[in-house]
């Protein structure tokens, strides 16, 4: 007992500087390299003066651009919480904001927003035409049918020529959205790589 009295009393409070660096620090380790890349570009995008900081209009819209939806209360809060002492939010702060948003989405969200990009007539499966739309989406338009063929055949589990919800589920499951946009959006069968 003493030693767990110890062991809490050496433990940093919540709000101690310290357990909001390790917190935050922790969360950031949970990116992967590219959602860095595009937290950076979205940051760097709405930061048109190169201030290194960005205000709570382009905060919200650089959100969106990650795919990360935020009301307005809730930027209100990011803001109160976030914002440094010109009333913006830095570039380590936006980062911060982002890897929280993406961590407390669930992975089943992740899969309805990208099923919702992908089956976007909603008719319940993803087939070549719906590739090849993403793909040009994405600027890839050089990709030819018998890639997309061949994507859509090596996740076709069942053979019928295009892919259901639950194949695509399988597919993204464990995968982040923009890592299933970069597969579909680069060369060579679907791997991506």
């Amino acid at each position: 007992a003493a030693a767990a009295a110890a062991a809490a009393a050496a433990a940093p409070a919540d709000d101690d500087p310290r357990a909001v660096l390790q917190r935050e620090s922790s969360l950031l380790a949970t990116l992967s390299d590219q959602q860095r890349l595009d937290i950076k570009e979205a940051f760097e995008l709405f930061d048109e003066d190169g201030s290194g900081d960005i205000d709570s209009n382009e905060l919200r819209i650089a959100l969106r651009a990650l795919g990360v939806t935020a009301s307005a209360r809730d930027v209100r809060r990011m803001m109160a919480k976030k914002k440094n002492e010109r009333g913006a939010i830095s570039y380590p702060a936006f980062q911060e904001i982002v890897a929280e948003r993406l961590q407390e989405r669930s992975p089943s969200a992740e899969i309805d927003v990208a099923w919702a990009l992908f089956d976007a007539d909603r008719k319940g499966y993803v087939d070549v035409d719906d590739l090849r739309r993403v793909a040009s989406a994405l600027g890839e338009a050089d990709v030819d049918d018998d890639e997309l063929v061949t994507m859509v055949s090596e996740f076709d589990t069942d053979n019928s020529g295009r892919i259901d919800r639950e194949q695509f589920a399988h597919i993204v499951s464990g995968r982040a959205e923009q890592d299933w946009l970069a597969a579909i959006g680069g060369s060579g069968g679907g791997g991506g790589n």
